[in-house]
């Protein structure tokens, strides 16, 4: 019946389990007034949004996404992240299980009893007259003792009102959410390497558009210089085409040094060292992709950061329950089983077996508001992270209505420049040929210039 003990205390722990009531559910679809579509009408197409970067048909940029995405130092830290996330939630989560740990003890001492006083004769009774001789002689008299043990003992907390069970499901909403922000993180890092990337390209091509700028006014110099030569042109003009030039020159070197920046911040991105000398593409795509498929409410479940949110209230929605059941009475049951003996080769004989079990009952009677501190705390926390949801879904959906409406106007916008840049080159050629047969001046010359090459800026 002894050694059943302990299996018959595991078997009552787990019917206890069984029976502990479980945990309270939270309505968390807080916001009833989605629109079945968007305000803006758009053409929406279906295409596979786990390889989106892909469909720039750039494949300069393709092999520096890879390059990102295996050295990028906060990208390689979120996998990090995500493995103390879940480990965490495995920490806080056991206390709803058994503790269980199994020790053992061996202690061997040898005492010197003649400073408590002992004679001789009683420490010397049953032994030889040659050994209490020899005690007498050395003045010492000694007693050895050991003890030798093996214990396994277990504690629990009976969950009867489902506190532990809460605080676990609090624990591993929580989990959730913190992987659903560090899952936001890791789309935002890829998106923002794109736009990068690109942001380098435009830098890139204001470079050479710069250079072009300074190679049109050198021109224009040359020209204004022979002219002045053969006395057909002013020293004013000679003076006014110096001065453009020169300013060309400083737009050149700040654009050089905006593209190098970029550059090099893009090489750090890769995990690569920064030495400016990275290969970039030339030109930006011909065309976007375009807008997936996809409704108002399938934000909700498409979005990382929203789902986060979500399962924070869920969270907070625990921790609340688990708080309320602080006030109900809490039960500890303890149990120890194993053996002690003097001798160390009898430490695994049963006939040595030692066990106990315990129980302890602990009702809250006076706790001077903390309890009902705390469950306003939680309280107040469950309704900011209801807020917080809200604000981020409004947010949300007001950022997919801006830019669906912004698209429309952007292509408007591009369509405009294109034709802007267009006449303004046209009429600035018209313009040097005009200055070259005298007919135009050269303020008018250069203004036009300035013109063709800001339309060509926006253009960019």
């Amino acid at each position: 019946m002894k050694k059943n003990g302990l299996f018959q205390l595991i078997i009552f722990f787990l019917f206890f389990y069984g029976c502990s009531s479980k945990t309270a559910t939270y309505n968390v679809n807080i916001l009833n007034e989605i629109p079945a579509y968007w305000t803006t009408e758009i053409k929406l197409s279906r295409f596979n949004d786990n390889n989106w970067w892909s469909m720039f048909n750039d494949t300069l940029l393709n092999n520096y996404y890879q390059k990102f995405i295996n050295k990028n130092p906060d990208f390689l830290s979120i996998s990090n992240q995500l493995n103390i996330s879940k480990q965490l939630s495995n920490i806080e989560g056991s206390i709803i299980y058994p503790s269980l740990s199994i020790s053992n003890v061996a202690n061997y001492s040898e005492r010197n009893l003649t400073s408590f006083g002992f004679s001789d004769e009683i420490l010397g009774s049953g032994e030889s007259e040659e050994q209490q001789n020899s005690n007498a002689n050395n003045d010492v008299f000694t007693f050895e003792s050991g003890n030798f043990g093996l214990n396994l003992a277990l504690q629990w907390e009976v969950d009867l009102w489902g506190k532990l069970l809460n605080a676990r499901k609090a624990a591993i909403s929580q989990n959730f959410a913190t992987q659903y922000e560090l899952k936001f993180l890791e789309f935002s890092l890829k998106a923002q390497f794109i736009k990068f990337f690109y942001q380098t390209v435009e830098a890139y091509q204001q470079y050479e558009l710069a250079l072009k700028s300074n190679e049109s006014l050198l021109h224009i110099r040359n020209l204004v210089e022979t002219r002045y030569k053969e006395g057909l042109r002013t020293s004013i003009d000679l003076r006014l085409a110096e001065s453009s030039f020169s300013s060309s020159k400083i737009v050149l070197e700040n654009r050089k040094i905006q593209y190098k920046t970029l550059l090099r911040n893009l090489e750090i991105l890769m995990g690569k060292y920064p030495s400016g000398k990275l290969l970039i593409s030339s030109s930006m795509p011909k065309s976007l992709p375009e807008i997936p498929i996809g409704l108002p409410a399938d934000l909700i479940e498409r979005r990382p950061d929203i789902q986060s949110e979500i399962k924070k209230i869920e969270a907070a929605g625990y921790k609340l329950a688990q708080s309320k059941r602080d006030r109900l009475p809490s039960i500890f049951l303890t149990a120890s089983g194993g053996t002690s003996t003097d001798a160390l080769k009898e430490i695994l004989n049963g006939d040595y077996t030692v066990w106990s079990l315990a129980s302890n009952l602990t009702v809250p009677i006076f706790q001077a508001g903390r309890i009902k501190s705390n469950i306003e705390i939680n309280q107040n926390t469950l309704d900011i992270a209801k807020s917080i949801y809200i604000k981020k879904m409004l947010m949300a959906f007001s950022e997919v209505e801006t830019l669906l409406f912004n698209e429309s106007s952007l292509n408007i916008q591009y369509e405009e420049i294109i034709n802007n840049e267009e006449h303004a080159l046209a009429t600035y050629e018209l313009a040097i040929n005009r200055y070259e047969s005298g007919v135009s001046d050269l303020i008018t010359v250069l203004n036009l210039q300035q013109q063709w090459i800001n339309s060509k800026s926006k253009k960019i």
